[in-house]
């Protein structure tokens, strides 16, 4: 995977973002979309995966909420150790 773009917000309403998120996945269809775990990210991903108007866009499989600033797992070594990504 790569990175095609960063999207930073602030002051924007849940669900203009989501209309957002929603608008790019049209466009690009990314395999996967990573969006801050914080209050704010949290509902956007809520939206994007519980609102009818967004159904049949596998946003369940493709939105993943993230702790931004904090390890995340990436995958395992050979002995089964966790291999993070700060």
């Amino acid at each position: 995977m790569r990175l095609v773009f960063r999207l930073h917000a602030e002051h924007v309403a849940y669900s203009i973002l989501s209309e957002i998120i929603a608008l790019i996945d049209r466009y690009y269809d990314p395999r996967g979309i990573g969006i801050d775990n914080g209050g704010n990210g949290l509902s956007v991903v809520h939206d994007l995966v519980d609102l009818d108007k967004f159904k049949g866009r596998d946003f369940e499989g493709k939105v993943r909420g993230f702790d931004f600033g904090g390890a995340t797992v990436i995958g395992y070594d050979d002995e089964g150790g966790a291999v993070q990504q700060d």
